[in-house]
């Protein structure tokens, strides 16, 4: 459930903890079902319609059909980063969002 990712990406502390910009996503293979949870230091460019639509259905789905969940989950990954890549291509949302700047 997502509850259940949500748990899991506070209990692992995923992302850094004063920008919140980390990705857990969880594959329940039994119960068909998966679940992305998106820091919200990072809702802005990761926001629910890109979630749903195109990473989950345009892009896990297909693969899980086949029964591919691992390349399903890693094209996830590849399409989260070239997304955060290029929304935060310029050095203005960098600073914005806390990117670039040096860890403490």
């Amino acid at each position: 459930s997502f509850e259940f990712a949500k748990q899991l990406m506070d209990l692992w502390g995923v992302g850094r903890r004063q920008i919140n910009d980390g990705v857990v996503i969880v594959l329940m293979r039994e119960r068909r079902r998966v679940e992305t949870v998106v820091g919200s230091g990072l809702v802005h460019v990761l926001d629910d319609r890109f979630v749903v639509d195109e990473l989950q259905r345009s892009v896990m789905l297909p693969f899980f059909k086949r029964g591919e969940h691992g390349k399903g989950l890693v094209q996830a990954v590849r399409a989260m980063q070239a997304r955060i890549l290029f929304e935060m291509s310029t050095p203005a949302n960098m600073s914005q969002h806390g990117y670039g700047q040096e860890q403490g």
